[in-house]
């Protein structure tokens, strides 16, 4: 489905959302002055407190609710609201308060609802590390990047080698707490700003933002040790392949990109497997990319 104007004012940043909600409550607030006192626009009044309830955060929203009332009350003196009806007047004002933060409450839990679905939807569900989709849309804004910095990007595909020895002598539940052992020690030992994701099976994916293969050489072949370290202390006989791309200029596409890293991981597995094989791409000039992965062989 498109996104329409309507559907970006529920994806607006913090800070883009207080604008937009300030200049909404300006127009709102001339509109209640030029249409007088006969005429109640205090519905209108709810578009900018819901905007800071779903984009930012219930402080802002509550604090913008008390500011439309006082608006309102202001509004009210100005027209020369009689006098015989200051009560229902007020009582009127206590009304839409009330509404509005009624309002605003289900919305801000709405949101926090609507957070965590998302989040769960992109976490892969045994090993609680990101999922395909996640992947490809940290993917997506990786290319961006790169478009606007020209920085390169490093991604690691790793496999299990002989995984399915360890479903055949334990059963899928031992299976099942190797990838969740190999998750973890992945994600204990790549940097805080590494991605980490298993796109299925026994398969998981790396990302490296800005960086060069070169300067992971070393923390690549620490990581495949410790991977195997960790399976051989539980009594696992695996050992990992590892196939490693620098991206200085970036495919088409995310899915180009996996699978230009997956014949990586595949040349690693068919030279003996337990390693790991690096290649750049766009390879230097004068250079086949066959030539560049067998050099950078680690």
């Amino acid at each position: 489905m498109p996104f329409t104007p309507v559907h970006r004012l529920f994806r607006l940043a913090p800070r883009d959302a207080v604008i937009v909600a300030a200049v909404a409550c300006v127009a709102i607030v001339a509109l209640d002055w030029f249409t007088g006192a006969d005429v109640s626009i205090s519905t209108a009044y709810l578009m900018p407190i819901l905007l800071l309830a779903w984009n930012r955060d219930t402080a802002w929203a509550v604090g913008c609710a008390l500011l439309c009332v006082a608006a309102q009350l202001t509004l009210g003196i100005l027209h020369g609201y009689p006098h015989a009806h200051v009560e229902g007047f007020a009582v009127s004002l206590a009304n839409r308060l009330l509404t509005y933060l009624v309002a605003l409450v289900l919305v801000r839990q709405l949101r926090i609802v609507h957070d965590k679905a998302l989040q769960a939807a992109r976490m892969d569900e045994l090993t609680d590390v990101l999922n395909r989709r996640a992947l490809r849309e940290v993917l997506v804004r990786e290319l961006a990047r790169h478009a606007r910095t020209g920085r390169a990007l490093c991604v690691a595909y790793i496999d299990c080698d002989a995984f399915k020895s360890v479903n055949d002598r334990g059963g899928h539940a031992e299976g099942d707490r190797l990838l969740r052992t190999v998750a973890r020690t992945l994600v204990e030992d790549v940097r805080a700003s590494d991605l980490v994701a298993r796109i299925g099976g026994d398969e998981f994916v790396v990302v490296f933002p800005e960086t060069h293969g070169e300067a992971l050489v070393g923390m690549i072949d620490k990581l495949r040790s410790q991977l195997n370290a960790s399976c051989a202390a539980l009594g696992w006989p695996v050992t990992f392949s590892i196939g490693v791309g620098t991206f200085t200029a970036m495919p088409e596409s995310p899915e180009a990109l996996l699978a230009r890293i997956d014949t990586l991981m595949y040349r690693a597995k068919s030279e003996g497997r337990n390693r790991a094989v690096h290649a750049v791409f766009p390879p230097p000039p004068g250079v086949m990319p066959a030539e560049v992965a067998a050099a950078a062989a680690l």
